[in-house]
């Protein structure tokens, strides 16, 4: 992990951190901050796991459910904090002029391209067999409300700004390099 995503993880868990103060009060702020510290305590083997279940034993359940909404608030914005910088990587790459990875599209396409004895219609032909059908798999408690995505953009957004990413991943080099793909 780049020492931007630990950063930009950082400060997310620092706005966060001051949102549940406001809004939920100190009281669940300092619930939280003292399950993180504990729970980092259990996974590095300095703290037992009964000293992190006994924190929740007499927990109003309402409280609780604030804890773990708020665990489940920073883990999607360390994942945003996470993609982008994958994001950037990959435009990096691209903008210098390295082969897409393998497990891209791009990649894929450019394998096919160079692979001996494999020709266009050949491959139009198995595409065109090919029965592709959406399998929905999230569980029903990861669904997420409108206002969720509108926030995740909101952050994005800021973010590329921090970093002075332009908003559109797909550079015009990027494009015709996919054009170039495709011939």
């Amino acid at each position: 992990m780049s020492e931007q995503v630990r950063d930009d993880i950082r400060l997310l868990g620092r706005i966060l951190g001051r949102v549940i103060a406001e809004q939920e009060g100190e009281d669940v702020y300092e619930l939280v901050e003292s399950t993180r510290r504990l729970a980092f305590g259990v996974a590095r083997g300095e703290e037992d796991a009964e000293a992190l279940l006994s924190t929740f034993r007499d927990v109003d359940e309402n409280k609780i459910n604030l804890v773990a909404r708020s665990f489940s608030y920073f883990a999607l914005m360390a994942n945003i904090a996470e993609d982008l910088d994958d994001e950037s990587a990959l435009a990096a790459r691209e903008d210098s002029g390295e082969h897409a990875p393998d497990a891209s599209l791009e990649g894929v396409l450019a394998k096919l391209k160079a692979a001996d004895g494999v020709s266009t219609s050949e491959v139009t032909r198995v595409l065109d067999a090919a029965l592709v059908s959406p399998v929905f798999t999230a569980h029903p408690t990861e669904t997420r409300r409108r206002t969720v995505f509108d926030v995740q953009k909101r952050i994005i957004k800021l973010l590329r700004e921090r970093h002075g990413i332009l908003a559109q991943p797909q550079t015009p080099r990027r494009i015709t390099r996919l054009a170039e793909i495709e011939r």
